[in-house]
């Protein structure tokens, strides 16, 4: 924004109000200079009464005031997410925008239209699909669009035909004692169908480990493909019950393993055979 300075003597110097508030130029995205004011990377806190004031040791002058108004770009509030289903069953897609004008929403499929009768438009701007077919497969997209921008977010439907039944626990994981510094591993194999997805937890803990995906708090922990949890360089502090837990559209179920993580060499007394096997020598079909 422009400002020509007021004439004066002495020569006035130039300030800028927004909203009756003192625009402070020590934010780096602004800048006044010969009277300029300029924002870069405007943002929707911007918007308000802008007035040049121009000030010296005689008084002040301000001008007349000027609007400035910041539109937004359509932004994801919430988008839809990739979605596993058994055939028959109801899905709902979500889609939450916000922007400045309001974002108008529609919803395409990226495979052919929308499942004729089958599609519901809800005032959230959800997508809700009913009794879904395998020929319903694919990826659906809500489009969400304003005078400034426009924004797009996919989310995938997988439908399951045929029979189907829920996770079991084939390999469950051990119990296990170690020492800090070590590596140690639960197996954690399951079967279902649609085969479930897997994952860990530490009781008591929030964060969950997904296979091929590093933990928050560090990178000792890694879940493979096939369900196991590695933890590297085990330290005390790991000690606790890991909880594996498996689910899909059928159900879910969990087991559960004990880490104990001794800070100090064992008092434990290893198995001592008292009485070990002898040898025989035996006739021909004798027991």
């Amino acid at each position: 924004m422009e400002c020509i300075p007021p004439r004066g003597h002495p020569e006035p110097t130039i300030s800028w109000k927004r909203n009756n508030i003192r625009v402070n130029d020590r934010d780096e995205r602004i800048t006044i200079r010969g009277g300029k004011l300029m924002i870069s990377n405007s943002r929707k806190s911007d918007a308000g009464m802008y007035v040049c004031v121009g000030t010296n040791m005689v008084g002040e002058k301000d001008s007349d005031p000027a609007d400035l108004v910041v539109f937004e770009r359509p932004v994801f509030i919430k988008q839809p997410v990739n979605q596993v289903v058994l055939a028959e069953d109801t899905v709902e897609f979500f889609c939450e925008v916000h922007g400045d004008p309001l974002p108008t929403v529609r919803w395409r499929r990226e495979e052919g239209e929308l499942p004729r009768g089958r599609f519901e438009l809800r005032s959230d701007n959800s997508l809700r699909l009913s009794q879904v077919r395998a020929e319903d497969e694919g990826s659906y997209t809500c489009v969400s669009e304003n005078s400034v921008g426009k924004a797009e977010a996919s989310g995938t439907l997988t439908v399951h035909v045929g029979p189907s039944f829920p996770p079991q626990i084939v390999v469950r994981p051990r119990d296990q004692i170690t020492a800090p510094g070590r590596t140690v591993t639960f197996l954690c194999s399951t079967k279902g169908n649609p085969p479930p997805a897997v994952f860990w937890q530490k009781e008591g803990s929030q964060i969950l480990l997904f296979p091929i995906q590093e933990s928050a708090q560090s990178d000792r922990f890694s879940v493979s493909l096939s369900g196991e949890l590695t933890i590297a360089d085990v330290q005390v502090e790991d000690s606790g019950y890991y909880i594996c837990q498996a689910i899909s559209v059928a159900g879910s179920i969990l087991t559960k393993a004990l880490l104990e993580v001794e800070s100090t060499p064992s008092d434990r007394v290893p198995p001592i055979i008292r009485q070990g096997p002898a040898n025989h020598t035996l006739a021909p079909g004798s027991t």
